[in-house]
């Protein structure tokens, strides 16, 4: 997954929520911050957020994959590999086997 790629999919992933924050904004402007209404609204688009953040985790460890694939012609495949332990040190236990994925397929490049 390219850098295109990358936003493509990040972008079509957030475009309920967005479309949601704009309802919940317009509807903040109509009837105040605080109406019932907006508060609504804006927990729904809260809910969408939630919902995406497993699978917007999928495609930035794709995308990953691609920048550490890139980066192992560069500064060679154990400096990667590293680096990408060094950065799952402080994740969180939900996003690890994610992260193990990209170790695998960096791991498993001639």
């Amino acid at each position: 997954m390219n850098h295109d790629q990358f936003a493509a999919a990040v972008k079509a992933l957030h475009a309920p929520a967005e479309r949601q924050k704009k309802l919940a904004d317009a509807i903040g402007l109509q009837y105040g911050a605080g109406s019932k209404r907006y508060n609504e609204e804006f927990a729904k688009y809260c809910r969408l957020m939630l919902a995406v953040a497993p699978q917007e985790w999928e495609i930035w460890c794709e995308y990953c994959i691609f920048l550490f694939t890139n980066g192992v012609k560069q500064k060679g495949k154990a400096a990667i590999l590293k680096d990408i332990i060094d950065m799952s040190t402080d994740l969180e236990e939900d996003k690890k086997p994610a992260w193990r994925k990209v170790y695998q397929q960096i791991k498993s490049l001639p």
